[in-house]
Formats: C-alpha cells, sequence, structure tokens
C-alpha cells in the first residue's frame, strides 16, 4: 500500500499537484498499538495542512480512537 501511494503521489505532482499545489505523503507508523494510534490521529487531526489520511485496515487508530 504505501509504494502504491508513493507512486499515485508522485504521478499526481508530475502533473502539476492538486490545484497547482503539490501533495506530500506523510507516513507514520502507530507500531500497532493504541497509544500510540492515538497520538498519531490527534498529531495528524491538529494539523491544519493534513486534508486526508488513509490508514490500512489492521491499524489500531480506528478502535482506539474517537471514532469507535
Amino acid at each position: 500500500m504505501q509504494r502504491a501511494a508513493e507512486l499515485a503521489v508522485k504521478e499526481i505532482n508530475a502533473r502539476g499537484g492538486v490545484r497547482g499545489q503539490p501533495l506530500e505523503l506523510r507516513i507514520v507508523d502507530d507500531s500497532g498499538r493504541a497509544d500510540v494510534a492515538i497520538r498519531v490521529a490527534q498529531a495528524l487531526a491538529d494539523d491544519p495542512a493534513v486534508v486526508a489520511v488513509v490508514s490500512r485496515a489492521v491499524s489500531m487508530g480506528p478502535t482506539a480512537g474517537p471514532w469507535r
């Protein structure tokens, strides 16, 4: 999944990005731990530069955070 995301970002940016702005892919690891997933999710939610989050299905984030 990571390689696919990297390729997609590379292709989108090669075409001028989105509305003229390049995309930046941030890869973070929750280590499969709920406490880390909560911190990572909160940091992303608090960052106004983050406009989208993609998570793998086995992440603890969806079960650990406010989305339960």
